[in-house]
């Protein structure tokens, strides 16, 4: 027998069962067989339709012991000693208790069981020299080639490489400090907010989107935000360019255990206009300057506790494959992985985006909370 743990989601009855139910997540048919595979899983165990997706999936009934730790519609963290051969799997419950933390306390009348509370997140406004721990490290100081690139210098002279700005030509941005907007995310009295923790260059983990901050976008932040070049503050800004993406990142992000460093595929190059939706041209010029500047990030006197470079989106993806592909970074000290843009999330919602962030942070090493 092997002890492997599993994540689902329970429900006190759902149509063909008439007792307690775990669905094991996730639903989609790739990560289900990567899911299996891993963990020598082979076709005996039972699988039912999930109400979400309707694919069908394993299912574990618990015993009702077990079954009054969780409220319907409860994420649930369910630990097995399972058979690992052709024979079959043979299981057998050793744990099962809430994602939020360890076993939840029985009730004494499992049918009239409260609701539980609806999160919510406190911040607490902290400055930057108490927020930055012994073993957390800012941006390194930026060499001259990334200050005075100039997308406007394209010798094709594309329309859109010619209204494009590089963040430290905008007045009043000369002297920024950041070579990532999503370093840091600042609340509008000046202070960082303390839950965006993901700008530490002693990173174990580099989160790699595709985004673009607007040429308008961010001049219309100077002189009236104490922090222009930041990450969108979704608790204060929610309906601002590039705010949804931030709230989805850090729902997706904040339960990794270890010391994270969020960035951009273009680092800090803003595209025309004020759409933070709008396309990313193509453009050698441009796209030779920000592998140049990724590699440098991805240097060991840069970063020298990466260990995982996580590309979220196809742009990040390509790029880090470029860098493979040309030799610009030494590959051996880091593994790669690929998750979408957490822009929108997947089909199947919350759920699937969660069981593979958690599959690709196990996969890195990383303890999941």
């Amino acid at each position: 027998m092997r002890e492997i743990e599993v994540e689902g989601t329970f429900y006190e009855t759902r149509g063909w069962s008439k007792r307690p139910v775990i669905y094991v997540d996730p639903p989609d048919d790739v990560a289900l067989n990567d899911w299996r595979n891993e963990n020598k899983l082979y076709t005996r165990w039972l699988e039912h339709p999930h109400p979400r997706t309707g694919k069908k999936v394993p299912v574990l009934y618990p015993s009702p012991t077990f079954a009054t730790r969780f409220n319907d519609g409860d994420t649930a963290i369910v630990k097995l000693a399972v058979r690992t051969d052709s024979r079959g799997n043979g299981m057998k419950f050793l744990d099962a208790f809430r994602r939020s933390g360890g076993p939840a306390k029985r009730t004494q009348e499992p049918t009239a069981r409260p609701a539980p509370p609806a999160p919510v997140v406190r911040r607490v406004a902290k400055s930057r020299a108490v927020q930055t721990s012994k073993s957390s490290k800012r941006t390194p100081p930026l060499p001259k080639f990334i200050r005075e690139f100039r997308p406007a210098e394209c010798p094709d002279k594309h329309p859109w490489c010619l209204a494009s700005k590089n963040i430290y030509e905008l007045p009043g941005l000369t002297d920024e400090s950041k070579l990532f907007g999503t370093e840091c995310m600042v609340d509008a009295t000046g202070r960082e907010v303390s839950e965006w923790a993901f700008g530490d260059w002693n990173c174990d983990m580099l989160l790699l989107m595709q985004d673009a901050a607007a040429v308008d976008g961010i001049s219309a932040r100077i002189g009236k935000h104490p922090d222009p070049f930041s990450a969108r503050n979704f608790w204060d800004e929610p309906s601002a360019g590039g705010a949804a993406t931030n709230r989805n990142l850090y729902n997706l992000a904040r339960n990794i255990q270890c010391r994270r460093l969020v960035g951009s595929a273009l680092i800090g190059i803003l595209k025309p206009g004020s759409d933070y939706s709008g396309s990313i041209r193509e453009c050698e010029y441009v796209r030779n300057h920000c592998l140049r500047t990724l590699a440098w990030a991805m240097d060991a006197k840069q970063t020298p506790n990466l260990r995982t470079v996580v590309c979220l989106g196809t742009k990040a993806s390509d790029f880090v494959s470029d860098l493979l592909s040309r030799g610009l970074v030494d590959a051996s000290r880091f593994r790669v992985a690929h998750l979408p843009h957490p822009s929108r999330y997947p089909a199947g919602g919350i759920p699937v985006a969660t069981a593979a962030w958690r599959r690709m942070a196990t996969e890195s090493g990383v303890v999941v909370h």
